[in-house]
């Protein structure tokens, strides 16, 4: 269809029974109860009705974007030149191009939008400060490496390719991005294996892409930085809180679990896999007016490594005191020193929250410690987290070693669960809030409207622009949670259900319990 700039009735047409404003005002209302299909159907006739109609155009791209359907959503939403100058729907349209990492285009739609009325204009002036940051950002440091690349700086090489990715800019990016053969270090080989794996992700070749991962992830586990890493030291944790938490079933320790109901108090902390959208609603949550995020900050890890002083991990759970000890005070005495020093502005808000994904690990130890604290834990579909972390090009460390290969992915998440299955069993009364990403993208509000009253604050709109900046972010999930709300990462893992279906049957007891997808017959 092609879209005019004619916002009139169409000439000739008899006048139809609702006019195209009605139709949207119900599609909205039967979007937001989930009635998809019946609301596009309502967008749609508006349309028709009238060409271009832009509140009818933005409903119909946020609805593909709930679907799963990005790139008929980014269609849509790129015609916006060609719409009438609606205010409102040329604001939306600009936070929705924002998200979808079009930033070019958000900047332009965000400058009409503020000449048009009925818009807010701090937002507005937000959404294009935000977009030209990114593209001057990005523009000035694709200029870096193309002068790097010309001196023969490898890493450059590669790293030009993703920029140009970053805007945008496949083709590009695809003719610029090097051969891996034709690199001398291996670190920059791996480096290239990834970012071709991604432009193949991108281009929809699936089998190149796994392929690519896999010798990118091949050639990093013969790197000296990732082969001098310890790769048992995470899973014989795990397995020791798994094996306390069943042994402290049958004798459980003095300190018993909170009475539900009890007051929430700070700190309160953010914990998850790898992957499973724990930067998202850090990022989102820190629009809260009273609440205040650590990043990655180590907070909880420098309370282990006092605890352990060196000894064997095996030996942390008998070391957590009860948390009515004096013992305990000192050790939130530590954590609240060792926040004040790394994070200061961030511990002193009303509401400070430790986020931290693999402190899901540690949970036993926090819950212990923190009784009355409210601890959100994200989950999502065994086989996106795994295809997710296997795919990341993350920096060398303990738990990013278990990453390299799908099977070791696959394997660490399945201890994971089975450590959350424990825990569960062993607090059953844990002020434990459970935030599942497919519905948190699909309907955000839902999702932090109980986060938010379980922890006693009310509900503010702020929350739901991902791109304030009042969290601090040192994650590879950081320029991707400022802008992506929205499904086009859910059930990603069907496009390579053939190479991960063996890796993964380890974790069908768990896809199955949490109700996601089954494999295709």
């Amino acid at each position: 269809m092609q879209f005019s700039n004619d916002s009139r009735p169409n000439s000739g047409q008899p006048t139809p029974r609702k006019n195209a404003r009605a139709l949207v005002e119900e599609g909205q209302k039967l979007a937001s109860s989930g009635q998809n299909q019946a609301a596009f159907a309502r967008f749609q006739t508006a349309v028709t009705q009238r060409a271009g109609f832009a509140p009818a155009m933005v409903g119909m791209a946020e609805i593909h974007l709930r679907t799963g359907q990005t790139p008929t959503a980014l269609k849509i939403l790129q015609t916006f030149d060609q719409w009438t100058e609606d205010g409102p729907s040329l604001s939306k349209t600009a936070g929705l191009l924002l998200q979808l990492r079009c930033e070019a285009e958000a900047e332009r739609a965000a400058t009409r939008a503020l000449s048009a009325s009925g818009t807010n204009k701090i937002t507005l002036h937000r959404i294009r400060g935000e977009a030209r940051r990114i593209l001057r950002r990005l523009e000035e440091a694709l200029t870096d490496f193309e002068r790097s690349a010309t001196g023969g700086d490898e890493f450059a090489m590669v790293r030009r390719s993703t920029v140009l990715r970053e805007l945008n800019q496949i083709e590009e990016a695809s003719k610029h991005c090097p051969s891996p053969d034709n690199l001398r270090l291996p670190a920059a080989k791996a480096a290239a294996w990834h970012e071709r794996a991604t432009l193949a992700d991108q281009t929809k070749d699936f089998s190149t892409a796994f392929e690519a991962w896999s010798i990118a992830g091949q050639i990093e586990s013969e790197l000296p930085e990732w082969r001098k890493l310890d790769r048992t030291l995470w899973p014989r944790q795990v397995q020791a809180w798994t094996e306390w938490c069943k042994a402290s079933l049958q004798s459980p320790p003095a300190n018993p679990d909170p009475p539900s109901g009890g007051v929430p108090t700070p700190p309160h902390f953010l914990v998850g896999f790898s992957r499973t959208g724990t930067t998202l609603l850090e990022r989102m949550l820190s629009g809260h007016s009273s609440i205040a995020s650590s990043g990655e900050a180590p907070l909880i890890t420098t309370v282990r490594q006092h605890l352990l002083q060196g000894q064997p991990v095996e030996r942390l759970p008998s070391l957590v005191p009860e948390g009515t000890s004096p013992k305990s005070e000192q050790l939130r005495d530590l954590f609240d020193r060792t926040a004040q020093n790394m994070v200061p502005e961030a511990s002193q808000s009303p509401c400070f929250v430790h986020k931290q994904p693999m402190n899901i690990i540690d949970l036993p130890m926090i819950l212990q410690l923190w009784p009355t604290a409210v601890v959100i834990r994200t989950i999502r579909d065994p086989r996106d987290v795994v295809l997710s972390c296997f795919a990341q090009h993350f920096a060398p460390n303990g738990i990013n070693r278990h990453f390299l290969d799908v099977e070791a992915t696959a394997q660490m998440l399945a201890s994971v669960l089975e450590l959350s299955e424990s825990i569960e069993a062993r607090f059953p009364n844990a002020n434990i809030v459970d935030v599942r990403y497919e519905s948190f993208v699909a309907d955000p509000e839902s999702t932090l409207r109980p986060i938010l009253d379980r922890m006693g604050l009310e509900f503010e709109d702020g929350v739901l622009d991902p791109t304030q900046t009042n969290s601090i972010q040192q994650t590879p999930s950081f320029l991707e949670a400022t802008k992506n709300v929205h499904t086009q990462r859910t059930e990603r893992w069907r496009k390579y259900e053939d190479q991960l279906r063996a890796p993964c049957r380890i974790l069908d007891r768990w896809i199955d319990k949490g109700g996601w997808p089954k494999w295709s017959p």
